[in-house]
């Protein structure tokens, strides 16, 4: 949900990119101080972002601004391997959530499909060192599966063709309250007693 976010000023509004800020008061927004956000998105490059995305150790949450300049809260998510040696954190938005019936998923997961929740790479925080196994994809992309070397579990994966994104499994996610599926993808390899969702998309490769 967005909150508007303006400070009222008797000298009225200090424009800095990408951000509407009031002169040298200090209010938050979610718990995030002007000053803060100012700070972080007059030094991000002028790309039109609406991100604002505070250090870690400043323990402040990321934020984004819609087309009117409101802002909400980004979640905040978390999770990690079943012995716990390699975790991860991350402020972002999902841009992505699917279920891939592809064979390369339900080979690496051992399940009937994988749910993929799709977010931004520098978003991510990780906390030990996966093992990482290449193969290509049906269509000729590199692609990476990332897995607990200890105790197995499958955790991220990358695909050459989707560069700064990185693929989180939804099953190691603390938040399971946000794991919400949107699409089916690749119902052509599925297993043929998978129960499907009409309410959701779906398509028998990879769509774009």
């Amino acid at each position: 949900m967005f909150k508007v976010f303006s400070v009222p000023s008797p000298r009225g509004y200090h424009f800095l990119p990408n951000l509407l800020i009031s002169n040298g008061l200090e209010r938050a927004v979610f718990g995030v101080p002007a000053p803060a956000i100012a700070a972080v998105i007059a030094s991000r490059p002028a790309s039109g972002s609406r991100s604002a995305f505070p250090s870690r150790q400043s323990g402040y949450p990321a934020v984004k601004f819609n087309e009117r300049w409101e802002c909400r809260e980004m979640p905040k998510l978390t999770g990690k391997c079943l012995c716990g040696k390699v975790s991860f954190s991350a402020d972002t938005e999902i841009k992505m959530m699917a279920n891939c019936h592809c064979s390369d998923c339900r080979a690496a997961t051992g399940a009937a499909y994988g749910t993929l929740v799709f977010v931004d790479e520098t978003a991510l925080s990780i906390s030990g060192t996966p093992k990482v196994f290449k193969h290509k994809s049906d269509s000729g992309s590199d692609m990476e599966k990332l897995f607990c070397p200890d105790c197995g579990s499958q955790m991220f994966g990358r695909n050459s063709n989707r560069p700064g994104v990185v693929s989180v499994r939804a099953g190691v996610l603390d938040q399971t309250d946000l794991v919400k599926p949107a699409v089916n993808v690749y119902l052509s390899s599925k297993i043929p007693s998978t129960p499907i969702d009409p309410e959701l998309k779906g398509f028998d490769k990879m769509p774009g």
